[in-house]
């Protein structure tokens, strides 16, 4: 049997890939040699063993009566089952502090093609309930 886990989104969610050309043939013990050998992929993959599993015995089980109904199985396109399901991650949030009022204000006030030199933006006018500032608090990411 040809297989390998993979791990997708972030290494959080891992599959067993059953390659295609693969091909199995029923014996007695097949349900827990599959176990066995499944653990064995998880451990060189790096993956946590039972901290992260997913409930993959279920269709394993079904997976191996059907190869005891037809006695040997030969894949003819890739095969996946869940293995694993790890926590996603939460991103760190930077804190930040900007300026809403500078933003609505126009600096370059032209008139007659002439800059008015007077306005040389100390004051800013704004209106009541206008947003002047804004503060992104920072979060840590786990």
């Amino acid at each position: 049997m040809l297989c390998e886990i993979l791990l997708e989104e972030n290494d959080t969610l891992g599959y067993l890939l059953i390659k295609k050309g693969s091909s199995l043939h029923y014996y007695p013990e097949l349900y827990e040699d599959f176990l066995n050998f499944i653990a064995e992929k998880m451990i060189t993959s790096n993956i946590m063993l039972y901290l992260f599993d997913t409930d993959y015995k279920k269709s394993i089980k079904e997976f191996v009566e059907l190869i005891k109904k037809i006695k040997t199985l030969t894949f003819k396109e890739d095969k996946n089952f869940l293995i694993s399901k790890g926590l996603r991650e939460i991103k760190a949030i930077k804190s930040e502090m900007s300026m809403t009022i500078e933003e609505s204000n126009d600096d370059s006030k032209e008139s007659d093609g002439r800059i008015d030199y007077a306005d040389r933006g100390f004051l800013l006018n704004c209106i009541e309930g206008e947003q002047l500032f804004e503060f992104i608090k920072p979060q840590q990411g786990k």
